[in-house]
């Protein structure tokens, strides 16, 4: 570093209350930092050459604080972990800034009342526990069924590639990979605790292993009451007969595991076991997996929980739509297509060829159920008809290219599933515009109020926009024609349900609606009845 360069960022330094002894000093070679000390603390600031990138900040300080990191024995530094990967955009900061941001959040680091250093660590609990852990050569998963505060699990284990997997189950999840995986279930059951009360708790610092102070301070501290009275209340009652305890805690979002080994399996209450008895503690990772929870991090709303839905058609726009509802949280999808996959679907469906004449409703499930262990996807290798059940469901999505088809399911749904959600979805023939219709089949608007005009004459859908010449088809024999659309085409369409169908669930009004995708712009409009209908006709 040049002596003007440093003369320029040493003045932005001496400018702060209490740092001192400024000099150009290098902790490493490969490293040009500014060396000074902060109420007699030694620090060095590593300005990289690059509008891209924070300056970096080392202390020679052993001493366990927040946002330490682990010390480096060879240059005898420890990295300062001073920002979030999104906090600043580092890039339009001009250098001399950056240096003033970094010293300002050193001094706010360092100056932290004891309350504040507790928080900050909980903030990082997962770091500090990461570097406490053993038997990487397990893999812990735990699945709950509803957010909870305490809750005895199950535990199923399966092996791949020589790892073995244990998943710590609530009651009421049901698995779709039971057999595949050759899941078994096995006697040992997990405590799940929500620590409620956090204050104070610290983690593993400076790779200072939790003791049984620790875990006796989570079960007893009735000062602080971690966790609700009810597990303390079970807890004290519960006798307990085995020599081991897996533990699982919720600390701030963050969930980490304790096997726990008592000194015997004798039969005593859990919680003497826990006060008197403990003789090892390891610590364990564990990830959280249970579909809801891993929805609802990405943001989605929770409309779809619990939601039995049936899709009728599984070509080209209905792959989409079955997927997407997967993705926005829906576990419990029924589906129908008795078409087969062939390699001129493979552009146009969202799944990849298996072989040609694999059915369409089968290759669904096959696919979705990937996704996760929860998914339940049930699929019929057959068209949908007006015979079938419709009992249990709380939506039906339909996808049929053919409008006379969809005009047959109309006049069913109204017969067997009155009051109750259709969305049907379609593509014009000109490839660009979309529409999904939501009914409820309660006369207040339909299907059949889309070709019937308010004199009762049949027409073309009126919500269509496209004039027959504009049209494209794809014909490859007698019956055998196809109407020509792009994937923006199906992406649209897509979205359109999707919106319909948070909407359906997130208002109980009932009252049909139609969203329009055309040129690019999306509509929603509430016209939907033609006094023309049998269905709707109120006089």
């Amino acid at each position: 570093m040049d002596k003007e360069t440093f003369d320029k960022y040493s003045k932005i330094i001496k400018s702060y209350d209490n740092i001192t002894n400024v000099n150009n000093k290098s902790f490493d070679d490969a490293f040009e930092c500014v060396n000074f000390f902060y109420k007699n603390k030694e620090y060095y600031l590593w300005i990289e050459n690059s509008e891209y990138e924070m300056p970096f900040l080392f202390t020679t300080s052993k001493e366990d604080h927040p946002h330490y990191l682990s010390f480096i024995e060879k240059v005898g530094v420890r990295y300062i972990c001073l920002f979030d990967n999104i906090d600043l955009i580092n890039s339009i900061i001009p250098q001399e800034d950056k240096i003033r941001i970094v010293i300002e959040r050193l001094i706010k680091l360092e100056n932290l009342s004891k309350n504040e250093i507790s928080k900050e660590y909980l903030k990082e609990f997962s770091l500090y526990w990461d570097k406490v852990c053993e038997c990487k050569d397990e893999k812990l998963q735990l699945y709950l069924a509803n957010e909870t505060e305490y809750e005895w699990l199950n535990s199923y284990v399966y092996s791949v590639s020589n790892k073995k997997t244990i998943r710590y189950v609530a009651d009421g999840i049901v698995f779709n990979d039971k057999d595949k995986r050759k899941l078994n279930f096995s006697n040992k059951k997990a405590l799940f605790l929500k620590i409620t009360n956090t204050n104070g708790l610290l983690p593993p610092i400076n790779n200072k292993k939790w003791s049984s102070t620790e875990i006796f301070d989570i079960f007893c501290n009735t000062q602080l009451s971690r966790i609700v009275k009810k597990a303390f209340d079970d807890i004290c009652n519960i006798s307990y007969s085995r020599d081991n305890l897996m533990l699982i805690l919720e600390i701030n979002n963050f969930y980490v595991a304790c096997e726990i080994q008592f000194k015997n399996s004798g039969t005593a209450k859990l919680v003497n076991k826990i006060e008197n008895q403990i003789v090892n503690i390891t610590h364990r990772n564990i990830k959280r997996c249970d579909f809801n929870y891993l929805s609802n991090q990405i943001g989605n709303d929770v409309f779809l929980k619990d939601k039995r839905i049936l899709l009728i058609g599984c070509g080209s726009l209905g792959s989409y739509i079955s997927e997407e509802l997967i993705k926005s949280g829906c576990t419990n999808l029924t589906v129908y297509d008795g078409d087969i996959y062939e390699p001129e679907n493979i552009c146009r469906n969202k799944y990849p060829l298996v072989d040609e004449g694999y059915n369409k409703a089968l290759l669904t499930e096959f696919s979705l159920k990937y996704y996760h262990p929860e998914i339940d996807i049930i699929s019929n290798r057959e068209n949908f008809g007006v015979d079938k059940s419709l009992d249990g469901y709380d939506l039906i999505i339909s996808t049929v290219g053919s409008s006379d088809t969809q005009l047959k399911f109309n006049e069913y749904f109204h017969e067997k599933f009155s009051n109750k959600p259709v969305v049907y979805a379609w593509l014009e023939g000109d490839g660009n515009s979309s529409h999904a219709l939501c009914t409820y089949n309660n006369g207040r608007g339909c299907y059949n109020c889309c070709f019937i005009s308010e004199n009762k004459e049949y027409t073309d859908n009126r919500f269509n926009i496209s004039e027959p010449s504009q049209t494209k088809y794809i014909s490859n024999c007698c019956g055998g024609t196809r109407i020509a659309y792009g994937t923006s085409t199906l992406l649209s369409a897509t979205l359109i349900v999707l919106k319909a169908v948070e909407d359906v669930f997130a208002d109980a009004q009932n009252e049909p609606f139609i969203y329009n995708f055309i040129n690019g712009c999306i509509s929603k409009s509430f016209q939907v009845k033609s006094n023309g209908c049998d269905f709707c006709n109120e006089n």
